[in-house]
């Protein structure tokens, strides 16, 4: 399922997670993703992968447009690769 974000500067997220994994793709601005593993700083034209389950939070500088696309996981285990 996608989904828009428009978020204004210093916007931020509390941590969450998503039963189904989430393709996070930065159309302008600079977010910062942060999960157990570590953060990333993803610019313009970036994206981030968030497997299903996976805690996270993010920050917002300047104005940010983000494309989301939730992905419902396939049966079966769970991917045991992390964020990247």
């Amino acid at each position: 399922m996608p989904f828009a974000h428009d978020y204004a500067h210093g916007d931020s997220e509390p941590w969450h997670q998503h039963d189904c994994a989430q393709l996070l793709h930065i159309l302008s601005g600079v977010v910062r993703v942060e999960t157990a593993q570590g953060y990333w700083i993803v610019p313009p034209g970036r994206g981030v992968w968030l497997p299903a389950g996976t805690p996270h939070t993010l920050r917002v500088t300047g104005v940010a447009a983000a494309r989301t696309l939730f992905i419902d996981p396939l049966p079966g285990p769970i991917s045991p690769h992390p964020a990247r």
